[in-house]
């Protein structure tokens, strides 16, 4: 006890022979303050005790709660037969006066310690206390030889046998650290104090003498309580008279020398006893408000992503997927698909269920049942494919609003102690992940953990908040949050919003707008870098698909251009093969024998295929098609060994790979377009639809040597497999792709194009330029013009050609 407790002042007349007896009020009085005062120390040992008390670790394991988890309750400890031996008497306490209390002797105690407030679950910290007067002991002790002694007072009692039984109820102040009412002071009711059977020696003022103490009846109040202070009162017996108390003449209460300021200060070096000291235990609604809220963000975007997985009745479902709701036109940008659950899907999960893994190895799970509605919307480009609708054109292109009734719902993560579970209650709010570029298909397909949470409401929920192994209850009627997980638009590890708790407004967070108190920029970046193909845009202009529309468009374009300048080099209506045509050419260099060159033109050759027709197959069984219209002015020149045919007719042997030119000075496009069948499959991977528009190029082709006649170079290859270097430029073209069962709608106003196809002479499979498709300029550096390009594959389908010598080489 502290020095507070109790003083013993006894002032008894000079007499002859004891006087003790003719005083029983007075010795009554001076008893029952010392008992009050060994039953306070009786209630501080057993509290320290290892061995039987409420210290032991088998009392520690066996306490009982009553009352539901989180919510209020309580929590019991229980001490039987306890004996503590202390043989003589010694410190067993130094208060912050330096006050020192000594005890010896023995009592065998049989007690209860009652928390009353929230039940954590925590074995170590069962109970939060809600009030100061949350703890309560109840006592029965058994007393031999037991006495307590303090180091400023004269006064003592050695109670050599008897029992008490008592309440203590030692009142708790706030704790600086944790804010609760949690810390014992001296300000301690001692309640229903009973004797029976007492055996003391008293010792007062130098006197000693021997008391029995048959019954009692006391209140006691160590330092203040409420509207008492210093106070005893009641009754007691002492050698059979029973003495009311505080009696008549006496005035001093419980201590003669109380200091209500040394009180105080006995306690006042206790570890994180807030001063001055407080019993208005502050509620713990407002932090039970942030836990939840922060959790809530964490929660439900648990809760999404296990709806975005589930293939039964969640966005993964087939009929989800097949009744998407799309608005806009298909192959073009400003679209949008809706996936809709309308039937109520139900999530439930008896054991922890994993619904996501980031690159450090922590998981995160949710358990318990939702039963879910909701949208997930998505924007950009309508593809017209069902199983991939939309290709996403910007950084936030998702949105996903979900409604849930949770039941017991848990969402967790492996490397947190924190976790909150809604017991009950509903739940909606929109989820925008910010998106990151595939390196693999272009599109910015990828969702990221940089979160916006949008109108995260609850309604009607009782929610669980776990934390360092403490679960506490929140009953939170509604709330309005808004949260920024990661970085994004000038917020970082943002949360904002309001709960109302037991019918209060509770702004979140209580300072500051931290969602993530342990959030790490690094760790969280590299928390989903190990994602496969992942890029990380710089902004939306990067997520506009144009690039990938681009660089397709482009190798497509050379694909066609090879078609045409096949078209206009073998036709014999209008072509360079035309009769006529050959026998005019616009220039001739070199006398017979010599090494010349010869040129043609031709306009308005016009080509028609309506339906599409099989233009060539190659050696390996590619089949190359063309479709639609194109009007034709071309020249061609050749380098070579010049001849005189019938000795008038002007002829040029090619004795050079790269003795022909063709260019393609003007072509005018209408719903123009090739698609190449790939061997066995028949598989279209691209198509190129040429609605309308311009284009002019100058093509090299790098021929085949003939068999029959070495040194003559005038084998052409298939469109599939044909070796040139090609340079186009289109204008204003309005076109259609095709590629992977979707629709991409372009608008190429301009495009310079540079690529070598095949390989040789430095150069292998490589396209480069500029095209301003869609509004936009990409550029692109010696990108492979067929991704898939293997060079065996590549020369098998020309090697039957017939009279081809060998294939081509990739350096002469």
């Amino acid at each position: 006890m502290k020095r507070a407790c109790v003083l013993l002042v006894l002032a008894f007349p000079l007499m002859a022979c004891p006087p003790e007896r003719l005083f029983p009020d007075r010795v009554g009085m001076g008893v029952a303050r010392l008992s009050v005062r060994n039953a306070g120390n009786v209630v501080a040992i057993l509290q320290a005790d290892t061995t039987c008390g409420f210290a032991s670790p088998a009392v520690l394991a066996g306490v009982r709660t009553s009352g539901e988890l989180g919510g209020e309750g309580t929590a019991t400890w229980t001490v039987q037969n306890c004996r503590l031996d202390l043989g003589e008497p010694h410190v067993v306490k130094t208060d912050c006066n330096g006050v020192e209390t000594h005890a010896g002797g023995a009592v065998t105690v049989s007690a209860t310690k009652t928390l009353t407030g929230l039940l954590t679950g925590n074995p170590e910290n069962p109970v939060i206390p809600t009030s100061a007067e949350a703890a309560r002991f109840d006592v029965q002790a058994t007393f031999e030889g037991f006495v307590v002694r303090s180091s400023d007072s004269n006064a003592a009692m050695k109670i050599q046998g008897g029992s008490m039984t008592y309440v203590v109820q030692p009142h708790l102040a706030v704790s600086v650290d944790k804010q609760v009412c949690s810390i014992p002071t001296a300000d301690t009711s001692v309640r229903d104090l009973r004797w029976q059977d007492g055996s003391v020696v008293v010792e007062s003022d130098g006197r000693v003498f021997d008391v029995t103490v048959e019954g009692s009846e006391l209140q006691a109040q160590v330092g203040r309580w409420q509207e008492e202070e210093n106070a005893l009162r009641g009754s007691i017996s002492v050698w059979g008279t029973s003495v009311k108390v505080p009696t008549p003449d006496d005035k001093d209460g419980l201590d003669p020398e109380y200091n209500a300021e040394k009180v105080q200060a006995s306690v006042a070096c206790t570890e994180n006893l807030q001063q001055p000291i407080s019993y208005a235990c502050p509620s713990l609604d407002p932090r039970l408000a942030e836990g939840a809220a922060r959790l809530s963000v964490s929660l439900f975007g648990a809760l999404v992503s296990a709806v975005n997985k589930d293939d039964r009745c969640g966005f993964a479902a087939s009929d989800v997927v097949a009744g998407a709701e799309l608005s806009g036109e298909v192959g073009q940008a400003g679209g949008s698909a809706t996936f809709r659950i309308n039937t109520p899907c139900t999530l439930e999960h008896a054991e922890d269920y994993e619904v996501s893994r980031d690159c450090a190895g922590v998981s995160t799970t949710v358990k318990g049942k939702a039963v879910v509605t909701g949208t997930r919307t998505m924007q950009g480009i309508l593809t017209g494919q069902a199983g991939t609708p939309v290709v996403p054109t910007s950084r936030d292109a998702v949105a996903i609003t979900l409604e849930a009734e949770l039941t017991d719902f848990t969402a967790a993560t492996s490397n947190s102690t924190r976790s909150l579970t809604a017991l009950s209650g509903r739940i909606r709010g929109t989820l925008k992940p910010r998106l990151a570029l595939d390196a693999s298909t272009g599109a910015c397909s990828l969702a990221t953990p940089v979160v916006e949470f949008q109108d995260l409401t609850w309604t009607d929920a009782r929610l669980l908040v776990t934390a360092d192994g403490n679960s506490l209850q929140v009953p939170v009627a509604t709330s309005n949050l808004d949260a920024q997980n990661g970085a994004r638009e000038g917020k970082t590890n943002h949360l904002s919003g309001t709960m109302k708790v037991r019918g209060a407004d509770i702004t979140v967070p209580l300072t500051g707008n931290t969602l993530n108190p342990d959030y790490h920029a690094e760790t969280f970046d590299a928390s989903y870098a190990c994602t496969p193909n992942l890029l990380i845009p710089a902004d939306d202009v990067a997520c506009s698909f144009n690039r990938v529309l681009a660089e397709n468009s482009a190798r497509l374009t050379i694909r066609s251009i090879g078609a045409i300048t096949t078209l206009i080099n073998t036709d014999s209506d209008c072509g360079f093969e035309n009769t006529w045509t050959k026998l005019n050419p616009d220039d001739v260099q070199g006398e017979d024998g010599e090494q010349g060159s010869m040129s043609w033109s031709v306009e308005g050759c016009e080509f028609a295929f309506s339906p599409a027709e099989l233009f060539q197959t190659d050696c390996s069984g590619g089949e190359l098609w063309t479709d639609g219209y194109v009007n034709v002015d071309a020249e061609r020149t050749v380098q070579g060994l010049r001849e005189k045919l019938l000795l008038v007719v002007n002829s040029i042997k090619p004795n050079r790979r790269d003795s022909v030119q063709v260019r393609l000075t003007n072509v005018e496009l209408d719903n123009f377009s090739t698609f190449y069948k790939e061997p066995g499959t028949g598989e279209v991977k691209g198509q190129l639809i040429f609605h309308s528009g311009t284009l002019s190029a100058v093509v090299q082709p790098y021929l085949g040597e003939r068999a029959d006649e070495p040194g003559v170079y005038d084998i052409s290859l298939p469109v599939s497999a044909s070796t040139s270097h090609v340079q186009a430029t289109l204008t204003n073209v309005d076109a259609t792709l095709l590629t992977q069962g979707k629709t991409f709608h372009l608008q190429i106003a301009e495009a310079q194009l540079d690529s070598h196809s095949g390989n040789y002479n430095g150069y292998r499979n490589v396209i480069s330029g500029t095209v301003r498709v869609n509004g936009e300029l990409v550029t692109f550096e010696q990108i492979p013009l067929d991704p898939t390009f293997d060079e065996a594959a590549f020369i098998a389908r020309y090697a039957c050609v017939e009279n081809l010598k060998e294939p081509i080489p990739p350096q002469e």
